[in-house]
């Protein structure tokens, strides 16, 4: 009887932690879209704010070292789009680790596992995985491409101001670094098929 009892509770503990996990996992996920919104209004806030002062601003600076300040302000746009988009990753990732331990550690319900290997893009039904690839593709791209953007607009009017194209090669350098740390991540996180069996 007491050994009936300890399993019952240990059930109930583990069904418990499934919905608890399941719950974390929502949690991190739906933080994403909220800060990709909040990107967007501080690319906003700075496009709002150069078209306000346009004619107060001196956008050809000509290498005054007392404008500085300016053409930094204009850079540190970029670096918070990328911390926005580090932070995205990180919840990302997050929710992949709860989602790979539910799998593994719920694999005798079958349809746990399989719900979780679908969400992931890597489960047995090829139309399902096409779907999530496009899902996961279009969450990278509109994540990653107006970062790029960002970065490339703000380093061009500061090599505009500056009168040199050092900093426009450096922007350019600093998208192609972004896209292959995008790929890279991608590929780790979203490992395929063979990868996971």
């Amino acid at each position: 009887m007491d050994a009936d009892l300890t399993a019952a509770k240990r059930d109930e503990l583990v069904v418990e932690l499934y919905k608890s996990m399941r719950a974390e996992a929502i949690a991190y996920i739906e933080k994403v879209p909220a800060l990709w919104l909040q990107k967007f209004i501080l690319v906003g806030a700075m496009l709002a704010f150069l078209l306000t002062q346009k004619d107060s601003l001196d956008f050809i600076g000509e290498g005054d070292p007392a404008e500085a300040t300016f053409d930094v302000a204009l850079l540190t746009v970029p670096a918070l789009a990328c911390l926005l988009d580090a932070k995205m990753l990180e919840y990302g990732i997050h929710a992949r680790i709860i989602s790979s331990f539910i799998e593994s550690e719920f694999s005798s319900v079958s349809q746990v596992r399989s719900w979780e290997r679908t969400l992931w893009g890597y489960s047995d039904d090829s139309f399902r995985d096409r779907l999530t690839k496009i899902r996961s593709a279009t969450t990278v791209l509109v994540t990653v491409g107006p970062t790029l953007l960002i970065i490339a607009l703000g380093t061009a009017l500061v090599s505009v101001r500056r009168q040199t194209g050092w900093i426009l090669l450096g922007g350019a350098a600093l998208c192609l670094f972004y896209i292959a740390v995008a790929v890279i991540v991608l590929l780790r996180v979203w490992p395929s098929r063979g990868a996971t069996q």
